[in-house]
């Protein structure tokens, strides 16, 4: 509550526990949607996990499978943050392959669903011809293009950690890239 007291009304008696069913979970992030249902991120079986529930703890059957979104697009995932878009659209960014990590940015429907307009599978991956890559960020600008930024390590003998950020245009295609 606001006046730092636990919301009785959440959950059960204010706590939401999720039952990951055995399955190794590491969550990421938080993001509260327009109408005020609550998205959670991170990996749950070596995939992007997604969670949604409403306002009281209640996981949202609409969603996904059970209030669940689970999608493996290598063999080892990982969802870092995610951003909400003003018409529901939900836009998660990480990992792609872990040992041969690529920036991934996954764009979904409000039902949880991948939305197969972005780039024509849901998803964008790039190497940049860099080491260990992850999106740490992600933000969806005003004229609903996505913004992310990620860092990665020099695939030289210098391993020097690199900054990219990317724009990428409703369609899912890179629009600008900056590095350095």
């Amino acid at each position: 509550k606001a006046n730092g007291e636990l919301d009785k009304s959440f959950g059960t008696s204010g706590v939401k526990v999720i039952d990951t069913k055995g399955y190794y979970h590491d969550l990421r992030d938080i993001a509260i949607q327009p109408d005020g249902k609550i998205l959670i991120n991170g990996s749950l079986n070596r995939g992007f996990a997604i969670y949604r529930m409403d306002s009281l703890g209640v996981m949202d059957q609409s969603f996904g499978t059970g209030g669940l979104t689970n999608i493996n697009f290598c063999s080892m995932d990982a969802a870092q943050e995610i951003a909400v878009s003003k018409s529901g659209k939900i836009a998660a960014v990480g990992y792609s392959c872990e040992f041969n990590a690529e920036f991934i940015i996954a764009l979904f429907n409000p039902d949880g669903s991948l939305d197969l307009n972005f780039n024509g599978t849901g998803y964008f991956t790039s190497a940049f011809n860099k080491a260990f890559r992850v999106f740490q960020a992600v933000k969806f600008q005003s004229d609903r293009k996505i913004v992310a930024a990620g860092d990665c390590i020099a695939s030289d003998v210098s391993m020097r950690t690199k900054i990219y950020v990317v724009r990428i245009d409703t369609t899912g295609h890179l629009y600008e890239v900056t590095g350095g």
